[in-house]
């Protein structure tokens, strides 16, 4: 439950909802704040809590397996949008990129976090 409301939290009420999800074309606007103070993708972070946690409830070799291919997938997934898709989407990404680590948080962007947490979200 805790994993699902981060990512609830992170992909729908940090980031613009309505430019990014119903209207045509790409969004303008660069989070940088909260969860993506944190790292530049926080759901891969979550999503790896969702699978830890099933792994935990339903531990078998099967569960394992699926939890890796869902995760490598989720990875090389955000890792495109990282390398190719996102500097081409918005100017300021490779700043962005420099200031805020790819998966893996540091106590810098612990500390952004939760500086920022909660603080500009969007309508």
């Amino acid at each position: 439950a805790i994993f699902t409301a981060l990512l609830v939290y992170s992909i729908l009420a940090e980031i613009p909802l309505r430019a990014t999800y119903f209207q045509p074309g790409v969004g303008q606007q660069l989070v940088t704040t909260g969860t993506y103070a944190l790292t530049r993708h926080p759901g891969v972070l979550w999503f790896a809590g969702h699978v830890l946690s099933l792994v935990l409830i339903v531990p078998s070799r099967t569960t394992v397996a699926a939890g890796i291919v869902w995760l490598a997938a989720d990875i090389l997934l955000v890792w495109v949008q990282d390398r190719y898709f996102f500097p081409r989407m918005f100017p300021d990404y490779p700043a962005y990129q420099q200031s805020t680590p790819f998966l893996w948080p540091t106590r810098a962007s612990l500390r952004r976090c939760l500086q920022t947490l909660g603080r500009h979200l969007p309508e």
